[in-house]
């Protein structure tokens, strides 16, 4: 169910198609105004909009002039109610939904500023990797595409939804426990993703006991990998979820390697607490 609170309850009504009438000429129009740029440019699909609107408005103010001169009758401008009516916004309106835009941006720059500044290595290289798969999505897509794909989205999944609730629901928690089923078992045949103590001898040199690590990739033989590739394959488990534990995999590789360097480097070893922290 959408937050009402948050999207006003106008929209909400919309997107719930409450009155079919109105969501019909919003969503037709907006479809319309989409398909009509994928087409021509912006300029062009504004100045034909521009001309249907002033072919409908003159004449209809000239056939009710034509009628007015028949029926000699007065009255008045077709338009006038519209013409009287206040359309300047408010100052309290404008400093309102700046406040907002203000308060979006400011948040969007912070935590910009947090991703490409590496404030958490995690994070950022999560976000290295969505800008990397959104390349692709944009080779597949263009902006307008994915626009009219999530209209028709907005107007569609919140009415499907609502009307088989019950059945979504068992679905994806189906899918859900079907993904912690297969993290946990890729999570228990891996048990090198926990950091390798560092064993040091006495002249400075890892011992015998020092192990690479990543060296349990090493160990696993080619039914290994087969083992997992069919696990989720068969699993279901989403890309995504694949992709998260890849990235942890290859931090923790990373912090691993740099806690090997504060052992043998004892000069780095604050540099590089700092660093993993």
């Amino acid at each position: 169910m959408l937050d009402s609170a948050r999207l006003g309850p106008g929209v909400v009504e919309l997107l719930y198609w409450r009155d079919v009438k109105t969501t019909g000429v919003v969503f037709g129009a907006s479809l319309l105004l989409l398909l009509s740029l994928t087409v021509c440019s912006i300029v062009s699909v504004c100045s034909y909009i521009g001309l249907a609107l002033l072919s409908v408005t003159i004449c209809f103010r000239i056939y009710k002039g034509i009628l007015q001169a028949i029926q000699k009758s007065d009255e008045g401008h077709p338009f006038k109610q519209y013409l009287d009516q206040e359309v300047a916004l408010s100052d309290d309106t404008v400093h309102k939904y700046s406040d907002v835009v203000l308060e979006k941006l400011n948040k969007t720059i912070e935590e910009l500023r947090r991703l490409f500044l590496v404030e958490d290595l995690v994070d950022s290289i999560k976000f290295a990797v969505l800008m990397w798969i959104l390349t692709y999505v944009g080779a597949l897509f263009n902006g307008l595409t994915l626009l009219i794909l999530g209209l028709i989205g907005a107007f569609s999944c919140p009415i499907i939804y609502e009307k088989h609730q019950a059945q979504i629901d068992h679905y994806l928690a189906l899918v859900n426990n079907q993904i912690k089923d297969v993290v946990g078992k890729v999570q228990a045949k891996v048990p090198g993703l926990k950091l390798q103590p560092c064993m040091i001898g006495s002249s400075g040199v890892p011992g015998s006991a020092w192990r690479h690590p990543a060296g349990f990739l090493l160990d696993k033989g080619p039914g290994f990998w087969a083992d997992c590739f069919i696990t989720v394959l068969t699993g279901n488990c989403r890309p995504l979820v694949i992709l998260e534990m890849i990235i942890e995999v290859l931090v923790e590789h990373l912090i691993s390697s740099l806690s090997t360097i504060c052992c043998l480097r004892p000069h780095w070893r604050s540099y590089a607490q700092g660093f993993c922290s």
